[in-house]
This record gives structure tokens, C-alpha cells and sequence, in this order.
């Protein structure tokens, strides 16, 4: 009897290296020498894929289909076709055959999977991607996602112990680390959070995400000195990446520490003067320095920067509010009515007050009042602007 098998096995080798012609030779000879099996066709349509002629790639697969309409590898591969199409339910659709035909086919309940959480089917999507880590348990990407898919779908518990089965198999995974001390630190276990990455960084010592990690943990217990130890690290593992230096400044800038805030700031502005974060940060240390200028100059570089941004046009703002020139006042309030469009809704309060201190320097009382009702009615209760607009509304009394 024949057999195709070592031919497939070479030809998957040099599919493998992306030598096309090799592979697709080696196809066209099984499919000769076995014309009944589905494999070489499918072969040629994957080496037909990989070369860029995507219309004959889905004309053998379609071809298959009809002659074996419950072939799972070629209902998965036309799957992952229609979704490089951006066609998701007709991949779902194809994908949904393959794993009825196929139920101990891994790869059709990972790709399902996969589908379904792009379209924010979560609880669907969980199930198919459990599926997929029991036939293919040694896959960490796999379980990463089905990890954050459990955590969409509300079943934190389940997420956390997929995660910690996947660190137990493929300790070498990254992500599953990352994912995991995401999913300990959503469910307020930020002790088991910072000692698995206090292990992780152990085992990857030179990845700077995780005394990042670490430094967001120390930051949220309110141990700044710890985590500007972490921030430290992060820049010496990563010295050209801008976030661990504007941690280091933010932290420094909060324990005012204000020449090593910055400093911190000025690494940044000199390998990237349009980070707009870094000019609108040093125009808070300006500020708590009390030297208005150059923090205007700075909240004005960080607005130009970002025009979609709120925080530079309402900072700046507030320091133009300090001035009795009409001309400055009218562009304090010009900004503010920008940087309350831009706002997001739950931060809207915030710009949406100071409009309203700008108006009622302007005399315009009736557009003061409106804004700071608003501002009244947005702002969290324990927010200190709820407090304070409500006091401004005595003005209107």
C-alpha cells in the first residue's frame, strides 16, 4: 500500500520555510499518487494562500468543500479566510461546521474561539477556547485568551485558574504572567499579583514590563518609594522607552522631589520633543513651582501637540484665568469650551467648572450658572469640584 505520509511531511517542511515551489512539487505528487485524499489539494490551496493568489487558494479550498463538505481542515482554513476578509460571521459560520464535524480538531475550536471574542461574544467565545487548551494544552497564546475571554464573560475565578494552569505547563510564556497579575489585581489580590511578577522578573530579567507592573501595583497601595524603585528598574532594562521616565517624574513630582521630576522629563523631551504627556507633566512641576510661565509655555506645547487631548487645554486655562486681560480671559474660555468637548463624559466635570469660573469673569452669569449645575450634577459626590460647584452656585442665589 502507498503511502502519502512522508511526502506531506517534506512538503509541510518547505511550506514551513516558505519555499513554495518545493512544497507545492511535493503536494501535486501525493495528490498523484493518492488522488481520494483531501490533503494535497489542501496543501496546494495553503502554498496558493502564501504566495499571495488568494482567488485559487479559495477555489481549491471551495473545491474540496464540495466533494468533502465535513472536511475540518479545509472548513478551518476557509474559516480563517473569510475572517482575513473581515467577513466574521461567514468565518464563524464555516468555523461553527468545523467543529461540529471535527470536535477533537483543536485548531477549529481555537480559531472559533478566536472569532467569536472578536465579535464580543465572550461567553461563547469562552467555551469553544476552553475546548481548545484541553486538546491543545501546551499552546500558552491559547490560554491567554481564553483567560481574558473568561474574564469578559464575568467568570473571573475561571480565568485566573486557567492562567495559573498555563504558567504550570508553559512557564516561558510572558503573556500568561502578564495576563494573569491583570486578572489578580482586577480581583484585589495584589499581594499574589506582585509576587508573581516579583517571580516572573526573576525568570525574565530583562523584561521591563514587569517592574512596570510592579511599579502600577506599588502605586495603587500608595507606596510611592517603591514604586519609583520599580520605575527605575523599568528605565534601566528600557532607557529609550518614554513611559518609565514619565512614571519616574510623576512620582518624583508627587513626593516633590521637583529637579528630579525634571530631569526625568527632560530624558524624554530629548530623544522625543513631541511626546505631548512629557510637555503637559512639565507644566505641572512648573506649576508646583510656581513659575506660571514656563508652565503656560509648556500646557500650550502639550495642547498644540494633542489637539484631542482636554487636560493641557484645561490646565492652561486655569493659569490664563489668573490674568485681568481681557483678551487672555476670552481664550481661557475658548480653550475650556474645547477641552469639555474632548472630555470624556465621567471627567467632563473638571473643564466644565472652570468654564463656568471663566464665564462669570466674563459677566456672562446665565452661561456661569448652566455650567456649573452641570458640573454639579456630573461630578462624583466625593470629588472635590462637586464641593466646591456647589458653593459657586451662591453667586446665582
Amino acid at each position: 500500500m502507498i503511502t502519502i505520509a512522508p511526502l506531506l511531511f517534506e512538503a509541510e517542511n518547505y511550506l514551513a520555510l516558505l519555499d513554495l515551489d518545493r512544497a507545492a512539487e511535493l503536494y501535486r505528487r501525493a495528490g498523484e499518487l493518492d488522488p481520494e485524499s483531501v490533503l494535497p489539494r489542501l496543501g496546494l490551496s495553503r502554498v496558493a494562500l502564501a504566495a499571495g493568489r488568494r482567488p485559487d487558494g479559495l477555489a481549491l479550498l471551495d473545491s474540496i468543500l464540495q466533494s468533502h463538505p465535513s472536511s475540518v481542515e479545509a472548513l478551518t482554513l476557509r474559516g480563517v479566510c473569510a475572517e482575513l476578509a473581515g467577513a466574521l460571521d461567514e468565518a464563524a459560520s464555516f468555523l461553527n461546521r468545523a467543529v461540529v464535524h471535527g470536535p477533537q480538531y483543536g485548531p477549529a475550536a481555537y480559531n472559533l474561539g478566536r472569532i467569536l471574542a472578536q465579535q464580543h461574544r465572550w461567553v461563547e467565545a469562552c467555551v469553544h477556547l476552553r475546548r481548545a487548551t484541553e486538546l491543545m494544552p501546551n499552546q500558552p497564546e491559547i490560554a491567554v485568551l481564553y483567560g481574558t475571554a473568561a474574564f469578559r464573560a464575568g467568570a473571573l475565578r475561571e480565568a485566573i485558574d486557567a492562567l495559573r494552569r498555563s504558567i504550570e505547563t508553559a512557564p516561558y510564556s510572558v503573556g500568561g504572567y502578564l495576563t494573569l497579575a491583570d486578572l489578580l489585581v482586577e480581583a484585589g489580590e495584589l499581594d499574589l499579583a506582585d509576587t508573581l511578577l516579583a517571580s516572573a522578573a526573576g525568570r525574565f530579567s530583562r523584561q521591563a514590563i514587569f517592574p512596570s507592573k510592579r511599579a502600577a501595583i506599588a502605586m495603587r497601595r500608595g507606596r510611592l518609594e517603591e514604586a519609583l524603585v520599580h520605575a527605575r528598574k523599568q528605565v534601566a532594562l528600557a532607557p529609550t522607552v518614554d513611559e518609565g521616565w514619565l512614571l519616574i517624574a510623576v512620582l518624583e513630582h508627587t513626593t516633590l522631589k521637583l529637579d528630579a521630576a525634571e530631569a526625568a522629563i527632560h530624558q524624554v523631551l530629548r530623544r522625543n520633543p513631541s511626546n505631548w504627556r512629557a510637555h503637559y507633566h512639565l507644566g505641572g512641576i512648573y506649576e508646583t513651582m510656581r513659575l506660571r510661565d514656563l508652565a503656560a509655555h509648556a500646557y500650550r506645547n502639550a495642547a498644540e501637540l494633542a489637539p484631542n487631548e482636554w487636560q493641557p487645554k484645561n490646565n492652561l486655562a486655569t493659569l490664563l484665568l489668573e490674568s485681568e486681560d481681557l483678551g487672555t480671559t476670552l481664550e481661557a474660555r475658548r480653550l475650556l469650551e474645547n477641552a469639555v468637548t474632548a472630555a470624556p463624559v465621567g471627567e467632563r466635570f473638571m473643564p466644565q467648572f472652570n468654564l463656568a469660573l471663566a464665564c462669570l469673569k466674563l459677566g456672562e452669569r446665565a452661561a456661569s450658572e448652566r455650567h456649573a449645575r452641570e458640573a454639579v450634577q456630573s461630578a462624583p459626590s466625593s470629588h472635590t469640584v462637586a464641593e466646591t460647584a456647589k458653593r459657586f452656585l451662591d453667586n446665582f442665589a
